[in-house]
């Protein structure tokens, strides 16, 4: 009984596993993004046929400063 308790356990997590990597994939060729965005973005919402949509654009206070950083570790300073 512990078995198939088991079984159906791991059958459960496997198609949840799927329907969750389906669903981000979906959203990432909508242009759709989840969770917070990396420094030197801002989340934005925009609410489109009443369905809500969530996208990133670039932080104009510090997207400047990121670059910097990155262009400053290339050079090795």
């Amino acid at each position: 009984m512990l078995t198939i308790m088991l079984g159906m356990a791991e059958y459960d997590s496997t198609g949840k596993a799927g329907r969750i990597r389906d669903n981000m994939r979906r959203a990432a060729e909508q242009g759709v993004t989840m969770g917070k965005a990396a420094v030197g973005y801002l989340n934005v919402r925009a609410y489109e046929n009443g369905q809500e949509l969530k996208s990133i654009e670039i932080d104009p206070d510090r997207a400047s400063h990121v670059r910097w950083a990155f262009e400053a570790y290339e050079t090795g300073e």
